[in-house]
């Protein structure tokens, strides 16, 4: 039988291990839960976790654009040093003072971006109502994401370092054109078109109205029209249709020998054909949507509200 002697023999030398065992582990937690906290304090000061921090609007008077960015950036304004270029802006984190994350160029037509960024992925994106080329240069020679607007009888370039696509992104979104004596361009009121059951959403001109589901067809889910409020038009001015993936499959193959181009709309890369149908300059985009696939028309003549519908257009699911 054990006796007391013995007892305490063997039991202090365990609790005294337990206790090295336990202060080590509180000092580990403590250790882990600082750098971590320190890790998440600098992963959001660094920029790429941005979304989460309040805007500023950046308006310049000058060449009429203006745009919102993280409030934890600057601006930094120069002029371009370089033949090709007029204006040049870089935007960057507060503490950085040397690195460039995201620019702003103006250049001239002479700009040669086609064969500079031969070997990037090319789309077709629509940033403040204006049509122009993004080049996704992951793969290429030169890394990062870079825009190119027509801006009268220059360029306008936009460009980011791929590790903050997410903060040229947010400045895409918000950016907006104006005349260059600082007053906005005139345009017409707007009104919106939410369709809560397909979940998708757009601008139009007041002077403009939508007619839904004007002709059935099993191959279309659900379609609708805008259309002049009055006067005569072309038919289907413009045509949103849901329609089934082998109908798309099919406007695909029928259209594979047109003029093409990938294009980006409210976030989702679809294909934008161009063609002649009976004597009509058409264009047609094809997305695709959920099951279905979601085709987005217009008349060549009718491109500058096409171009309105694509900008503002949203998806809701």
């Amino acid at each position: 039988m054990l006796n007391l002697f013995d007892i305490k023999k063997h039991v202090v030398p365990i609790l005294f291990g337990l206790s090295i065992i336990m202060i080590g582990f509180l000092v580990f937690s403590a250790y882990n839960s600082f750098f971590k906290s320190d890790s998440n304090s600098t992963s959001t000061s660094n920029g790429t976790n941005n979304q989460q921090s309040e805007l500023q609007k950046y308006i310049n008077t000058e060449f009429g654009f203006e745009f919102q960015y993280p409030e934890d950036w600057k601006i930094m304004e120069s002029p371009y040093g370089s033949p090709s270029g007029k204006f040049r802006l870089d935007i960057r984190p507060i503490r950085e003072e040397y690195y460039t994350f995201v620019s702003i160029y103006i250049v001239t037509q002479g700009y040669d971006h086609n064969s500079l960024f031969s070997k990037a992925i090319k789309s077709t994106v629509i940033i403040g109502g204006v049509q122009g080329i993004k080049y996704d240069s992951k793969f290429a020679d030169i890394p990062g994401v870079n825009v190119f607007l027509s801006y009268g009888d220059d360029y306008l370039a936009l460009s980011a370092d791929r590790k903050y696509e997410d903060v040229l992104d947010q400045l895409l979104a918000t950016f907006k054109f104006f005349q260059k004596d600082n007053t906005p361009k005139p345009l017409p009121e707007l009104k919106t078109y939410r369709n809560k059951e397909y979940g998708f959403e757009f601008q139009y001109s007041e002077d403009w109205k939508i007619m839904e589901n004007t002709f059935g067809s099993p191959a279309s889910k659900f379609n609708l029209i805008v259309v002049p409020v009055v006067g005569r038009y072309l038919p289907d001015p413009v045509l949103i249709n849901i329609v089934t993936l082998e109908f798309a499959n099919l406007v695909n193959k029928n259209l594979s020998g047109e003029i093409s181009s990938n294009i980006t709309i409210a976030g989702v890369n679809g294909i934008k054909y161009e063609y002649e149908h009976e004597s009509l300059n058409n264009i047609s985009i094809i997305l695709p949507f959920g099951e279905n696939n979601l085709i987005l028309g217009t008349k060549k003549s009718y491109e500058d509200v096409f171009t309105l519908v694509l900008s503002t257009f949203k998806f809701s699911k």
